[in-house]
């Protein structure tokens, strides 16, 4: 099966500040297209959060993620990681090099 480019897909976001407001993360997003929904995931009054959105397409999740992965900065440091959410490229029969970094080894510093 193809995968359904006007179904809507999950992009997971991290190094979110704490005080940040689902509001902040919409504005960053819209841009691409239309943010159906955002969970945010708190560990820890002061640790930064990782965000679930969903966007209303795989053509706005595509642009959202290869204008915002690594350049997105809602804080001083790092930048924030935006790509496809865990098994979302599975769900949607995509190939997983479409992840941002695919490949690539991880460096954790």
């Amino acid at each position: 099966a193809d995968a359904d480019v006007n179904s809507p897909v999950k992009v997971f976001v991290n190094r979110i500040p704490p005080q940040t407001s689902k509001s902040v993360v919409v504005d960053f997003f819209s841009p691409y297209g239309k943010v159906l929904a955002v969970e945010m995931v708190k560990k820890s009054e002061t640790k930064n959060m990782v965000a679930l959105l969903t966007i209303e397409s795989l053509v706005a999740a595509h642009k959202a993620i290869g204008a915002l992965h690594n350049r997105l900065a809602l804080q001083p440091g790092p930048p924030c990681r935006v790509v496809y959410a865990e098994k979302e490229l599975e769900r949607l029969n995509l190939p997983p090099t479409l992840q941002p970094g695919y490949g690539s080894v991880r460096l954790f510093v």
